[in-house]
């Protein structure tokens, strides 16, 4: 699948979602930078589906649909709208456009899973019941009876493998006002390493959004002010923070609906008044990731296969490379010294799957080098 998504946050959780769903997903963050991937496919293969946001800078959604449609390889494609919240007549021009269905955020688990299976039924049981009916019915056969095995020699006991620790338990999550943490969680599917990442990144991403509303609006940009707006309310339902999320949806019915400065200058000043203390309060209370203690010795040899799959994974782009790390996260910290395994659990956590394999790399150079 192609995911076309502006918005950091919504990638990761829309690619993770996708992930567990058994899809393999290329993501690009805007219609332009679809146009250029769309026709490459993934892996040798072309694309069954695309799953497209509707407000994107450069290149919104409805151009890209167009642009997809406009081409004949891509007439048939599933295009699936993706966006916050849709009126009949956004619907309607989703349509025409040229999307096939809709999906909204924040992102409901069932929902996707429901809208993905309705454009990608299974082919599976294709043709069976023809080759069943028309196949003459054939004689039992008659196995001969098989001769007695013979006894084989004991093998040997084989050496007990050191035991990496069991992850220890997440800790408990401090309540906030305004957040819905049991919400969050249900939207990243009970993940609390993914849940916290996301929180951070909500922290560094949308401190300034009332800031940037107001520019964009003293500018006279109401259409950029209109995306901003769009994009808070739907990062803030991603992560449960329900009560910033039903003021930006009051503030972008306001733009569309063309109030007047004052009125939305009074829905930002509410906006501050409840984003600010959630982005005040988050970092000192977010726990603690918890770290598994490893054994002193490295086992070169238990270690070698991990960072071999890990390897192989960042060089398909392939976002299981997120889970494999996770699992597999106290064996390389213990491992790496702390510089390079923060450079690789950085660049994994952003997506920066070509950064993390340089990081990768670099480190398995040295340790052939004996350096």
């Amino acid at each position: 699948m192609l995911l076309v998504e502006d918005n950091e946050i919504n990638q990761i959780i829309a690619a993770r979602l996708l992930k567990k769903a058994g899809a393999q997903v290329a993501i690009v963050s805007n219609g332009r930078e679809a146009t250029e991937r769309l026709p490459l496919g993934l892996d040798g293969n072309p694309f069954d589906l695309v799953l497209l946001d509707v407000q994107m800078p450069e290149m919104d959604g409805y151009e890209t649909a167009l642009w997809i449609r406009a081409d004949a390889r891509f007439q048939t494609l599933p295009i699936i709208a993706f966006t916050a919240g849709i009126t009949p007549e956004e619907r309607l021009r989703c349509l025409d456009a040229g999307m096939n269905d809709h999906v909204g955020k924040p992102i409901n688990l069932d929902e996707l899973l429901a809208t993905l299976q309705r454009w990608l039924p299974c082919q599976t049981q294709t043709a069976m019941p023809s080759i069943i009916a028309t196949e003459p019915e054939s004689p039992p056969l008659e196995w001969p009876e098989w001769p007695e095995l013979p006894e084989l020699p004991e093998l040997p006991e084989l050496p007990e493998l050191p035991e990496w620790p069991e992850w220890p338990e997440w800790p408990e999550w401090p309540e906030w006002p305004g957040l819905d943490v049991t919400a969050g969680l249900q939207r990243v599917g009970g993940d609390s390493r993914l849940y916290r990442d996301l929180l951070a990144r909500y922290v560094a991403g949308q401190a300034d959004a009332p800031a940037r509303i107001r520019i964009a609006l003293a500018a006279g940009d109401r259409n950029t002010a209109e995306r901003l707006v769009h994009t808070l309310k739907g990062v803030s339902g991603n992560i449960g923070a329900v009560a910033v999320q039903t003021l930006a949806a009051d503030l972008e019915q306001a733009l569309r609906q063309g109030a007047h400065l004052e009125t939305l200058e009074a829905a930002l000043i509410e906006i501050g008044a409840t984003l600010n203390p959630l982005i005040a309060g988050l970092p000192a209370g977010l726990p603690d990731e918890p770290i598994a203690t490893v054994p002193a010795a490295v086992d070169w040899v238990a270690l070698t296969p991990v960072l071999q799959r890990l390897r192989s994974l960042l060089c398909d782009d392939d976002t299981e490379a997120l889970d494999w790390f996770a699992s597999h996260r106290g064996q390389l910290a213990g491992s790496l010294d702390d510089v390079r395994f923060q450079a690789l659990a950085q660049a994994i956590s952003a997506y920066d799957f070509a950064e993390a394999l340089h990081c990768l790399t670099a480190f398995l150079d040295l340790e052939a080098t004996g350096l």
